[in-house]
């Protein structure tokens, strides 16, 4: 900030390393502004020192002043997060399907088959397909002729086991 009349011309140098102002320093191009702050922004390649070096001049006078910077390499280092989160959730989903096949393999070990027969009925008719729709045919509309009969005959049916 620049304490005095406006309108004022700036300029921005920017010098490697360190660098002390002598007064005498100028500017090839200005910037005219009637406010006696203005940012800067400058993007700075390598990391070292550097010195920005500021000269603002109205009709009554000429200041120059300085900063310097220092500008580190930091070396990246690899989230904590990035690398245990993932090994962690993958160790445990191995331990979870392990855990699961051992389960059901001793679950299967214990299962009986179970068959449910029925030896109550006494005759078990074997139809075929166009028996079966016939049949379905005839109950669904309740009509019967006279020279229907069963096909199978007592022969052909299976009597009690016992």
């Amino acid at each position: 900030m620049y304490t005095g009349s406006p309108p004022f011309d700036y300029c921005v140098l920017y010098k490697l390393g360190q660098y002390n102002i002598t007064g005498n320093e100028t500017c090839s191009t200005k910037t005219r502004t009637l406010s006696n702050t203005f940012p800067l922004v400058h993007y700075f390649s390598d990391s070292d020192q550097h010195t920005v070096v500021v000269v603002i001049e109205n009709d009554i006078g000429k200041t120059a002043s300085r900063a310097t910077i220092n500008i580190y390499k930091a070396s990246v280092h690899a989230q904590l997060s990035v690398i245990v989160v993932p090994v962690v959730f993958c160790l445990l989903a191995v331990i979870l399907v392990v855990f699961g096949i051992a389960y059901y393999q001793h679950r299967s070990r214990y299962t009986v088959e179970v068959a449910d027969f029925d030896f109550g009925q006494a005759h078990l008719d074997y139809k075929t397909f166009m028996e079966r729709l016939r049949d379905s045919f005839r109950n669904a509309f309740k009509f019967r002729q006279q020279d229907d009969t069963d096909p199978l005959t007592t022969n052909t049916r299976y009597d009690s086991m016992t």
